[in-house]
């Protein structure tokens, strides 16, 4: 067990693994592409991040752009009419919008950095959000320990976790202790009274200290990030603690010199971010993460001996870069479960999917007609809006308002973990998928989002034959293929409800020379409704 590269081309099934675990955007296309590749193409395709498609969120009220108008500060002069929340809530299906349109692994990593950072969207003010959804983009492949450092300034994160009433003299201690125990180097098993062995209740007081005076700017128009563009949080000296900060011997007694004056605030808050990310113990805190969240929920001592020591290795020597981690583990033998001699045992279907992951890929890969929001805004807005209301909420699942600062349980509750996206509570909404997926062109004024008949015209190598269709369409859904039982059911059972094959070639045959859709429409919605309710669905 071990990160040696693998070699070859892909073929479909680890093509569709891949991208299922890197991707919000799957398509039997996309597969086919990538099962021709080798890993190091593969990769580099992922690796390669495209434009986004609409620079802003635009109002459906007015058909126009609202928070920048394409300049920082802001050039804006077309207000909105849209209340305060669904000023958020289309910020938020405007990254969904983008998710399903980028061909990279980003807007993937950029849900995994809200997990290692998390936020909530209520938090700030819409346009605020906005931008915070700028800065994980900025970092999806970047730097985490400059991510880290962005994120503490981040106005969302400022009023999120209290920093704004972080004051000389009357410290707040809430951004401090999420920053160690949740966003970087994780407690580690106690060992004594406020000693928690990767760093101690002193050292959450001294940090507090460090962070003294960072507020947010409301206005969004006097301070911005360098490197990013990004409006960002100020220095406010007069509220600063300027004394040295002490911390344990976690750290080796490190004195940091209190700033001399708002400048040297930002060199003192590098010295403090420097001085964790200095830790073996931060790189491997965070390749768990990673191995979580892409890989396996199971970490024993031997994976934690040859694969995220090794990968945390490679983060640290890349000064913290995330795509040069992310691309030794998904090049790797072992993330295909090559690695041990057994291609069956490990990784391939054995994460639950989140909701996000359920929702988005499956309306990519059935071919979802989703509106433009540069033409129609009002059915853009009302589609994603009722996939949140449809689906997200039948699940609870608030996709950018987690239930705490911890985040989704699902990505750190021990010992369930994903497993924690299937249970009692959320059963029900996600074998309802299906019906509540479809029934959401009922409330479309312009658009048309489905049409399964086109889809699997265009989908399937020869789909006047009931089998090529049921194997196409299972292979596109499914992580692993189905034993012959079950492939008889979803072919005889369920597509053609117990009826001679050749029916379905004669109701094919009859809508290519009517162009009457009905019948075969009934016949491939029943089948895709099993298909999206089969317990095979929930696993990637």
């Amino acid at each position: 067990m071990n990160l040696t590269p693998k070699t070859g081309v892909l073929g479909r099934r680890l093509a569709a693994h891949l991208l299922r675990r890197t991707s919000y955007n799957i398509t039997k296309a996309r597969i086919d592409a990538f099962a021709a590749m080798t890993v190091t193409q593969a990769v580099d395709a992922l690796m390669t991040v495209p434009p986004i498609t609409v620079p802003e969120p635009i109002a459906y009220d007015t058909g126009l752009p609202w928070i920048n108008c394409g300049t920082l500060p802001s050039s804006c002069n077309t207000p909105t009419t849209i209340s305060s929340s669904n000023q958020r809530n289309t910020v938020v299906y405007w990254w969904e919008n983008e998710a399903l349109l980028d061909t990279s692994i980003s807007h993937k990593m950029q849900f995994f950095l809200h997990t290692c950072m998390t936020v909530s969207m209520r938090f700030g003010s819409p346009a605020q959000f906005f931008d915070h959804l700028g800065l994980l983009r900025y970092s999806a492949l970047g730097n985490y320990r400059v991510f880290a450092k962005k994120m503490t300034l981040d106005g969302i994160m400022i009023d999120y976790l209290d920093n704004k009433d972080n004051d000389v003299g009357n410290p707040n201690e809430n951004y401090a202790r999420e920053f160690f125990e949740l966003f970087t180097i994780g407690k580690g098993p106690q060992i004594g009274p406020g000693d928690y062995t990767n760093y101690t209740e002193a050292d959450i007081q001294e940090a507090a200290r460090v962070l003294t005076g960072f507020k947010e700017d409301n206005s969004r128009d006097t301070y911005f990030d360098v490197d990013t563009g990004l409006p960002t949080g100020w220095a406010n000296f007069s509220r600063h603690d300027t004394g040295n900060k002490t911390f344990s011997g976690a750290f080796g007694n490190t004195v940091i010199t209190g700033a001399v004056d708002a400048a040297d605030m930002h060199r003192e808050l590098d010295d403090f971010i420097n001085m964790i990310f200095a830790q073996a113990e931060t790189a491997k805190y965070l390749v768990r993460k990673i191995y979580r969240f892409f890989v396996s929920y199971k970490i024993d001592a031997t994976i934690e001996t040859n694969i995220i020591t090794p990968l945390a290795t490679t983060l640290r020597d890349s000064d913290y870069n995330l795509e040069a981690v992310m691309r030794d583990l998904l090049s790797s033998q072992y993330f295909y479960d090559e690695a041990d001699g057994d291609a069956t045992n490990n990784f391939i279907g054995s994460l639950i999917v989140s909701p996000l992951e359920m929702t988005l890929q499956t309306v990519s890969r059935i071919g979802t007609t989703v509106p433009d929001v540069n033409v129609d805004q009002v059915d853009n807005f009302q589609f994603f809006h009722r996939l949140k209301s449809k689906i997200y909420d039948k699940v609870d699942f608030q996709l950018f308002d987690p239930p705490s600062v911890a985040g989704y349980p699902a990505y750190y509750q021990e010992p369930g973990y994903n497993r924690l996206w299937f249970n009692s509570s959320t059963i029900i909404g996600r074998y309802k998928l299906p019906t509540q997926l479809f029934s959401i062109q009922n409330n479309m004024v312009n658009s048309t989002l489905f049409d399964l008949v086109t889809w699997v015209e265009n989908t399937v190598s020869i789909p006047s034959q009931a089998s090529f269709v049921v194997t196409e369409i299972l292979e596109l859904f499914f992580t692993e293929k189905e034993a012959a039982d079950r492939f008889d059911y979803f072919l005889h059972t369920v597509f053609m409800d117990n009826l001679p094959l050749d029916d379905w070639t004669y109701e094919w045959a009859d809508y290519l020379a009517t162009g009457v859709k009905t019948e075969v429409e009934l016949i491939i919605s029943r089948f895709m409704e099993a298909v999206l309710t089969s317990q095979e669905f929930q696993l990637s």
